[in-house]
């Protein structure tokens, strides 16, 4: 619910994975967008980490916001990278990053607890999902 109207009713699964509005997407998880050109012959965006299958919501077409959950991405440490990590927290098995990428966009990466870096090092960042993502109109 959002302003006493229901937002969404399907699975669990669909919910998280193809959310019918950012209100879900971030209810539901950590959810980053990152922007990026939506080809919608072959429903694949292209984006400054890489292209991703897409999943369109609400016919979104052209420059569109890709959503990324943290293990979306992965990361490595690179001065030559695309990126650089701005926070960290450590959470047992994992660490959560927040990361600036060189266009300017803020995205969360979760990794293995072994994978550690500190805020102001520069990270290499690409996108490693199969499954089409959630995509919205910018």
């Amino acid at each position: 619910l959002k302003d006493g109207k229901l937002q969404q009713i399907d699975t669990p699964e669909n919910c998280f994975s193809k959310p019918q509005s950012r209100f879900v997407a971030r209810f539901l998880g950590d959810a980053s967008f990152l922007p990026g050109t939506l080809n919608t012959g072959s429903n694949i965006v292209a984006t400054a980490l890489g292209n991703a299958p897409a999943s369109p919501v609400n016919d979104a077409q052209g420059e569109v916001d890709l959503l990324l959950r943290p293990d979306d991405l992965s990361l490595t440490l690179d001065e030559g990278g695309n990126g650089e990590i701005i926070w960290s927290r450590y959470e047992g098995s994992a660490r959560l990053y927040g990361v600036k990428t060189d266009a300017g966009a803020t995205v969360k990466i979760r990794c293995s607890h072994e994978n550690i870096a500190e805020p102001g090092q520069r990270v290499m960042m690409h996108i490693i999902t199969t499954h089409p993502l959630a995509v919205f109109e910018r």
